[in-house]
């Protein structure tokens, strides 16, 4: 028989919802410290965006984050990105890149002083200079189940 009671059933959900608000509050005095910084980064960057771009900000649990997807880029090394990439590396830090090559995308991680920087870039899929290719293939096999009663 299962042993616990309402009563502690409802204070399980009450401390919940403490750490809950606490996280919260917590977010919105680390977004309200680094405010000013972020206000620099985002009037250097705004104008390095283009209409089909993006700029978002997130509070993370360490930092928040402002996330930029900029996309129909030529390329990761020549025209707008570089630019921002300048922007990037005169504010912050960086922290790592990972690609997406189905998408033709890379994902440049960086961390300021009191927030981070996600920056996803989009090279259009019809660029002279950079194309997804073929590298290999992979075959899964997946099991499948069904229920069986007796």
């Amino acid at each position: 028989m299962y042993k616990t009671t309402a009563t502690k059933l409802f204070a399980n959900a009450n401390k919940d919802s403490a750490n809950a608000t606490q996280r919260i509050k917590r977010q919105r005095l680390q977004l309200a410290n680094a405010k000013a910084n972020m206000r620099v980064f985002i009037n250097v960057m705004r104008p390095l965006l283009e209409s089909s771009d993006h700029m978002s900000i997130v509070g993370g649990y360490e930092k928040p984050t402002i996330y930029v997807h900029a996309r129909g880029l030529e390329s990761f090394k020549t025209g707008r990105i570089v630019g921002m990439l300048q922007v990037l590396e005169a504010l912050g830090t960086a922290k790592s890149t990972e690609d997406w090559a189905s998408s033709i995308n890379r994902d440049f991680e960086y961390t300021m002083s009191n927030y981070n920087v996600m920056f996803c870039a989009f090279v259009k899929e019809d660029s002279a200079t950079c194309r997804k290719i073929e590298v290999g293939t992979e075959i899964q096999t997946i099991v499948k189940y069904a229920i069986q009663c007796d």
